[in-house]
C-alpha cells in the first residue's frame, strides 16, 4: 500500500461520511461463498493494516536515488545526504496527500497542527527509518553492528507493529444497535 492509503484512512476518519470512509469500509469487506460482502477476519484486516504502513511513494524515489548514487562513481550527494532528504520529505509527503484529501471535502487547508494526521506521519516516519535500514545501499552498512539479517526482521516487525497499534492509536467508533 502507500503514503496515499495512509492519508485515505486518516480522511476516513475525520470524515466519516465522505467518499474516502466508504472506499475503506468496502476495503475492509470480503466476499463469501454466496457472493455476499462480509466483514474480512482478524487476520486478513491486520494484515491490511501492515501492508498500509509501508512509504512505498517514498520508498521508491528512495531506491532509486541510492541506486543511481552506486552506479555514478562521481556522485557528489552521498547516501547520508539522500537518506536524510527522504527522511524529511515523508511527513510533508504524508501531509501534502492528506492535505489534498482534506481540502477535496472542506475546502480548506489543514494548517492547524490539531487537523494534522499525526499517527500517519509518525508512523510513516518509523516506517522509512526500518525500510531505509534494511535496503540495499544503505548508507548504515558503515556502520560494524550492521546487519542485513537483523535489518530484514527489523523491517518486518516495524510494519507488523505499527499495523498492531493502530486500532490502539485511532479505535474504530463503536457501532450502534441498529433498531
Amino acid at each position: 500500500m502507500s503514503v496515499t492509503s495512509m492519508a485515505s484512512h486518516a480522511v476516513a476518519r475525520r470524515f466519516p461520511a465522505s467518499e474516502e470512509a466508504q472506499i475503506v469500509r468496502v476495503r475492509a469487506m470480503a466476499v463469501d461463498e454466496k457472493g455476499q460482502k462480509t466483514p474480512q477476519d482478524k487476520v486478513t484486516q491486520a494484515l491490511e493494516i501492515v501492508m498500509a504502513y509501508i512509504p512505498t511513494e517514498i520508498l521508491t524515489l528512495y531506491v532509486a536515488t541510492i541506486a543511481a548514487l552506486q552506479s555514478d562513481a562521481g556522485a557528489t550527494v552521498t547516501p547520508w545526504i539522500a537518506f536524510t532528504a527522504f527522511l524529511i520529505a515523508t511527513p510533508v509527503v504524508v501531509w501534502l496527500i492528506y492535505a489534498a484529501k482534506f481540502k477535496a471535502r472542506i475546502n480548506k487547508l489543514p494548517w492547524k497542527p490539531a487537523d494534522w494526521p499525526k499517527w500517519e506521519i509518525i508512523s510513516a516516519i518509523i516506517a522509512y527509518l526500518a525500510w531505509a535500514y534494511a535496503l540495499p545501499g544503505t548508507p548504515f552498512r558503515e556502520f560494524d553492528w550492521y546487519s542485513s539479517s537483523v535489518a530484514g526482521i527489523t523491517v518486518m516487525t516495524t510494519a507488523a507493529l505499527l499495523g498492531l497499534l493502530t486500532p490502539l492509536v485511532h479505535p474504530e467508533p463503536a457501532q450502534q444497535p441498529s433498531a
